[in-house]
C-alpha cells in the first residue's frame, strides 16, 4: 500500500496552461508540495529541443517524482500521468 501523498503534480492539457489547476490547488488543504508542470512548446513553457515525443514529457513527470505522489491531469496531462503510473506505480498514489 502506497502511503499518503507527500507531493501533487498537476498536469494540465495540450494547452499548456499551467494555470488551469491553480483554482483547485488552491482550495486544497492536503499538506503535500504542489508542483505545477508545463509542456515544453506548449503555452507560455518555452520549447525545449530534446522534447521530441510525448515518452520525453513522461520522463519530465518521472523525473519530479522522488516520493509517494498523487497526479493530478487533463486532458493529454492524463495520458502522461497514465504512462508515468504504469513506469512508477510505488510511487504512484493515486
Amino acid at each position: 500500500m502506497i502511503a499518503s501523498p507527500a507531493k501533487l503534480l498537476f498536469l494540465p492539457g495540450a494547452s499548456g496552461n499551467t494555470r488551469f489547476w491553480h483554482p483547485v490547488a488552491e482550495r486544497l488543504a492536503h499538506p503535500a508540495q504542489h508542483v505545477h508542470i508545463g509542456w515544453p512548446g506548449f503555452g507560455d513553457t518555452p520549447p525545449l529541443p530534446s522534447v521530441t515525443g510525448m515518452h520525453d514529457l513522461v520522463a519530465r513527470v518521472l523525473a519530479k517524482i522522488d516520493r509517494p505522489t498523487a497526479l493530478e491531469a487533463q486532458s493529454m496531462g492524463g495520458i502522461v500521468a497514465v504512462l508515468a503510473a504504469l513506469e512508477r506505480p510505488e510511487l504512484i498514489s493515486t
